[in-house]
């Protein structure tokens, strides 16, 4: 299963970086989703990344049980990210959805390659559910200061925006202290292709081209003003108990 690697061209390495490290995400289509609106967002923010204070790194996930959480589990170790950030489409989001809990539970719905899950648990042995650890609070806050609508949900589904968001989180835990990223999801409304040039609606995509921005400049400023890439300590939080 293919993926594209759309990285920015400005990379440096974990040695002697300057600048906080971000890997962001979108996916491919998948049944019932022929545009997923989450990919040409990641392609944008690619072409903006010179007007983004962090050393960018895109990729577009294929929306597949096995691949997608491997490549991204294969970049984390790469990359060393201060940041790992995930976009996705839900026909339930109304603006900036930022999901706070990824459960360890897979729907028996099939990915683009017509597979099911291989079973109810993505990660046998894994806790019940992990809570991302991206500064929500204060990155929904700066989206409705700027007029756009932003909030927290405790439900990411079960379907692959859950398991690419509970995967990373894992992935976090399993670097050094030191150097474990934050981690997020954030899903946005499902726009049609056709609705990427229609400016007459009141969140579409210029919104979303907005607001995606605005995320990846405040998550760049906070993790500089924290001196998050230089010593940090590992914010992720494993809930073992039901929620």
């Amino acid at each position: 299963m293919g993926w594209a690697d759309i990285e920015g061209s400005n990379c440096q390495s974990q040695t002697t970086r300057t600048r906080p490290v971000l890997l962001v995400t979108g996916f491919g289509p998948f049944p019932g989703v022929p545009f997923n609106v989450s990919a040409p967002l990641v392609e944008y923010l690619a072409s903006e990344a010179e007007g983004i204070p962090a050393e960018l790194h895109t990729a577009i996930l294929p929306t597949h049980w096995r691949d997608g959480p491997a490549i991204v589990a294969s970049k984390i170790r790469e990359l060393g990210p201060d940041a790992v950030l995930h976009f996705g489409v839900s026909r339930r989001a109304s603006g900036f959805q930022f999901e706070t809990i990824a459960y360890n539970q897979c729907a028996n719905i099939v990915d683009c390659a017509g597979m099911p899950a291989q079973g109810f648990y993505f990660r046998r042995g894994g806790p019940p559910s992990m809570r991302s650890t991206l500064p929500i609070s204060d990155l929904a806050f700066r989206l409705r200061l700027a007029g756009l609508p932003a909030y927290a949900s405790r439900d990411a589904g079960r379907y692959l925006c859950n398991a690419t968001l509970y995967n990373s989180l894992h992935e976090a835990q399993l670097t050094s202290k030191k150097r474990a990223p934050l981690v997020g999801f954030i899903h946005i409304p499902a726009l049609s292709a056709a609705s990427l040039h229609d400016e007459q609606t009141d969140f579409g995509w210029r919104e979303v081209q907005r607001g995606a921005v605005e995320i990846l400049r405040r998550l760049a400023a906070t993790l500089r003003a924290s001196k998050h890439t230089s010593g940090r300590q590992s914010p992720n939080r494993i809930n073992t108990g039901s929620i």
